[in-house]
C-alpha cells in the first residue's frame, strides 16, 4: 500500500462501513518463470526497460511478491477485513459467489 499510516485509515473505514478486499492476481506473478532478459513496457508512460527475469532473479522476485502478498493479509486480518484473491486470467464470478456463499455461513 502508498499511502502512510494506511492501517488507522482502514480501521477507521471498518468502523463505518463494511469493508472486503478482492486481490486480483495473475496466474504469472504467483509462479514468475525464469526467462531470462525480457523486454517490458510501462502501460501509463509507455516507455520500454529491459527486465532481468534470470533463474535467480525470479526467485527474488517470487520471495518478494510472496512477502507483500502475506504482509497484505496481515494488515487485512488485522483489521477485521475479510478479502478474495480472484484469478486474472479466468472467470471470477464463481470465485466471487463462493466468497460470499461461505461469508453467509460463517458465525
Amino acid at each position: 500500500f502508498i499511502v502512510s499510516d494506511f492501517e488507522r485509515a482502514l480501521k477507521q473505514l471498518v468502523c463505518k462501513r463494511e469493508v472486503i478486499a478482492i486481490r486480483c492476481l495473475d496466474s504469472v506473478v504467483k509462479n514468475i518463470p525464469s526467462v531470462g532478459y525480457v523486454w517490458g513496457q510501462d502501460p501509463e508512460t509507455q516507455s520500454t526497460t529491459l527486465l532481468n527475469f534470470s533463474a535467480s532473479r525470479s526467485a527474488e522476485l517470487q520471495k518478494t511478491l510472496e512477502s507483500r502478498i502475506n504482509n497484505q493479509n496481515h494488515l487485512l486480518k488485522r483489521c477485521n477485513i475479510d478479502y478474495v484473491d480472484v484469478p486474472c486470467d479466468s472467470t471470477f464470478m464463481r470465485t466471487l459467489i463462493l466468497f460470499f456463499k461461505q461469508r453467509m455461513v460463517a458465525p
